[in-house]
């Protein structure tokens, strides 16, 4: 065999060699191009997952501060119908405080009058 033939020969199984390995290398692209991709979905969705987490937490402040106000109303509404309801029980008090002391004093009036 000569030396042409041989260097041919090596040549080729040289370049079969560096082929398979490219075939793999390739492969191996593919697969990590694949993962990658993977990835970029998942993260994608973790960016929709955070950007709905920030919607229901500016929608979770809003409610609050809604309610607070409304509450606050609620509360004063309220308060007013207590105090209402305290200037009825108070008028009802000095209403019984002077029977009472009528009572007390027309007693001893009566008996007066009716004796003398």
């Amino acid at each position: 065999m000569d030396n042409n033939k041989r260097n041919f020969l090596i040549q080729n199984k040289v370049i079969g060699v560096l082929e398979i390995k490219i075939d793999r290398l390739e492969i191996r692209a593919e697969t990590i191009q694949e993962k990658l991709n993977g990835i970029e979905t998942v993260l994608s969705q973790k960016d929709q997952n955070n950007s709905q987490i920030i919607k229901e937490i500016n929608d979770l402040k809003t409610q609050l501060a809604k309610p607070v106000t409304d509450r606050e109303s609620d509360l004063k509404t309220e308060l007013k119908e207590l105090n209402q309801k305290l200037d009825i029980i108070q008028g009802i008090a000095i209403i019984i405080l002077l029977g009472i002391i009528i009572d007390i004093f027309s007693k001893p009036l009566l008996t007066a009058f009716t004796m003398g």
